[in-house]
């Protein structure tokens, strides 16, 4: 079996899907992040725990995450001796509804889990079975035999609608330990007025908490502040509008950066491109 090198980069090289296995040793922790494409996570092996916005998974063997766009994740991991193993599947969403139909929306299990917040299923029987779709679509997706790229999106298709299915007759997504409640009510908050002005005094006084106590808590639950936790969300949020057309300073203001220099600075900083740079590779990739 191949398996990829893993980059701390979280672009998508094309803009339909990728496919990689990985299996890691020594393998460091992977800070909060997200961004504006559908994330497949299936846990094979190692010792982790997966945090999805406010909810902690500790992982079991099999362990399948779902995870919408713009949402916030980022692996623990808690024994690096262990070789961390995974399959992972990051798919576009406008490709996703290209190849839904009108009766069948495969995005429909993605969309779910952002609105129960129930990220993870644990099904092993079922995970296993989902196991071998993937390291067939990955074989095909490797290949350059005639056809490969017909055989290819098929397989895809075909694993996307096993997992639409098994979601829509199953309830085996399992509800997260939340990481604690004042950290829970603070991101709930900050979700619903992203577009707003967001300060931690702000956040402190909804909450009626001290500020101090506030970032203490947020950054021992989450790994980072309330502060990056905005930024983090915000900058996501920007590359989708960007995605879709707007343009740099509209989306800058309307994810709720106030200064457009601050904005460009922190888009440089948390991807390693300018967000110029980030539309044409936009571009290149069509």
């Amino acid at each position: 079996m191949k398996y990829s090198t893993w980059k701390t980069s979280q672009h998508m090289l094309t803009n339909t899907f990728e496919i990689n296995l990985y299996k890691d040793r020594q393998f460091s922790s992977v800070p909060l992040h997200s961004h504006n494409f559908h994330e497949l996570y299936l846990f094979l092996n190692g010792k982790a725990i997966y945090t999805v916005e406010n909810g902690d998974y500790k992982l079991q063997p099999f362990d399948l995450i779902l995870i919408p766009a713009n949402n916030l994740h980022r692996v623990e991991i808690l024994n690096s001796s262990i070789p961390y193993e995974r399959a992972v599947l990051w798919i576009n969403p406008n490709y996703l509804n290209s190849l839904s139909t009108p009766y069948t929306n495969l995005a429909q299990a993605f969309l779910d889990r952002a609105e129960t917040k129930n990220y993870l299923v644990r099904d092993v029987e079922f995970s296993k079975l989902l196991h071998q779709k993937i390291t067939t679509l990955h074989k095909s997706n490797n290949s350059d035999t005639f056809g490969s790229d017909l055989e290819t999106q098929i397989n895809l298709q075909s694993l996307l609608l096993d997992l639409s299915r098994y979601l829509s007759t199953q309830s085996n997504s399992i509800n997260p330990p939340i990481i604690n409640q004042t950290v829970n009510d603070a991101i709930e908050y900050i979700n619903k007025n992203i577009d707003k002005p967001l300060t931690l005094d702000m956040l402190a006084k909804d909450l009626f908490i001290s500020k101090y106590y506030l970032a203490r808590l947020f950054k021992k639950h989450t790994g980072t502040s309330p502060y990056q936790f905005i930024i983090k969300k915000r900058l996501t949020l920007s590359k989708t509008l960007l995605a879709k057309g707007i343009s740099i300073k509209e989306a800058c203001f309307q994810v709720g950066f106030g200064d457009y220099t601050h904005y460009f600075r922190a888009f440089k900083q948390e991807f390693g491109i300018t967000p110029k740079q980030y539309l044409n590779f936009l571009q290149n990739k069509n």
